[in-house]
Formats: C-alpha cells, sequence, structure tokens
C-alpha cells in the first residue's frame, strides 16, 4: 500500500484527506504541525507528502526547505489557500511538485496524487464515498 503524510494544522483537513485517501486504499499518516512532518516523514518514508503552506511556526515553505534536503525525491504536493502566481513559481522552483488552491475538489486531488505517485493506493482500487472538497 502506498503511504501519503498529511501534514496541516487544521483537524478537520487532515481528518477529510484521511477519509478520502483511506477509502482510495491509501495508507495515511497525519500530522499537525511542520515539525511534526519532518519527524514523520523520517520515521515513515512516505510515498507522497500533502503539506499545508500556512502554518504557525514552521510554514510550508520552510518545511519543504527541510523535506529537500533529507528526501531529494520525495514527492511534496502543496495545499494552499492563497492563488498568489508569484508564490506558486518560488515554491514549485524550490521543490514542491505540485500547488493546489483550497477549496479543491477530492477528485482533482486525487487525480493529481496519482499522477505524482501512482493509479491509487493498492489494487482494490477505491470508493466513491469519499466528501467532495479540501478546504
Amino acid at each position: 500500500m502506498q503511504c501519503i503524510l498529511v501534514v496541516d494544522d487544521d483537524p478537520s483537513v487532515r481528518s477529510f484527506l484521511r477519509r478520502g485517501f483511506s477509502l482510495e486504499g491509501y495508507t495515511v499518516q497525519l500530522a499537525a504541525s511542520g515539525e511534526e512532518g519532518l519527524t514523520v516523514a523520517e520515521a515513515t518514508s512516505p510515498d507522497l507528502v500533502i503539506l499545508d503552506l500556512m502554518m504557525p511556526a514552521l510554514d510550508g515553505h520552510q518545511t519543504l526547505s527541510r523535506l529537500r534536503v533529507k528526501s531529494p525525491d520525495l514527492p511534496v504536493l502543496l495545499l494552499s489557500g492563497r492563488d498568489d502566481p508569484e508564490e506558486q513559481e518560488r515554491l514549485l522552483e524550490a521543490g514542491a511538485n505540485a500547488y493546489l488552491i483550497k477549496p479543491v475538489g477530492f477528485a482533482e486531488l486525487l487525480a493529481e496524487v496519482r499522477r505524482l505517485i501512482g493509479s491509487s493506493g493498492s489494487s482494490g482500487g477505491g470508493s466513491r464515498e469519499a466528501p467532495d472538497e479540501v478546504g
């Protein structure tokens, strides 16, 4: 099973993504902060990180920079409520593999995850009972 690490300070977003990706056959690890995300990433070696940009203390940009030092090939998908093309460009140049703007439909997020790490979390496919939108 492929593992997705969700790093977001919003418990409702973490819960939503855990439920949705679990229904699609992925293993999901959760972290409530950038620091916790770095610790979990090192301990679990996920296949993909979904990283919120706006977090207290260690924000998504700082977390991305530290992830890139330790795991330069780990796919990182950034989620942000900010629609700032210049910021998107800076973060993609800094090593993010994708940048999606909240609110984002779960189908769009799932398609991006599949593009980055493969077609499904397990050979059994998934369920369409997942919630509709993040953010």
